[in-house]
């Protein structure tokens, strides 16, 4: 089990308890939280997160993914390109395919 995050933070329900989440739910926000977050940026797990960038080649998106996502996540990755900054991966699971879509922010300027 999780707690939902939203916008970075964690959501809370309307008596400002964070919202617990599991299953499906859970499974996309870990992905999403390991491809989104910098490589060795996380403190307390330097192997969290991802090497992809907005200006990633196409050709490098399927090694850094499965780089990014250890084999505990049950998935198979489908197909994912960048448009526009942001990385659309789709994949399956016990739970059907679904599709991820992650912003990058240009690390330029």
């Amino acid at each position: 089990m999780d707690l939902l995050l939203e916008n970075g933070d964690l959501k809370k329900d309307s008596a400002g308890k964070p919202i617990p989440i599991s299953g499906f739910d859970e499974l996309k926000q870990q992905i999403y939280i390991r491809l989104k977050a910098k490589l060795g940026g996380f403190i307390y797990d330097r192997k969290l997160g991802s090497e992809i960038t907005a200006k990633t080649e196409n050709s490098e998106l399927i090694r850094l993914i499965r780089k990014a996502l250890p084999q505990l996540f049950d998935v198979d990755l489908i197909s994912a390109y960048i448009e526009k900054g942001t990385l659309k991966a789709k994949f399956n699971s016990e739970f059907g395919a679904f599709m991820i879509e992650i912003p990058f922010e240009d690390e330029e300027g």
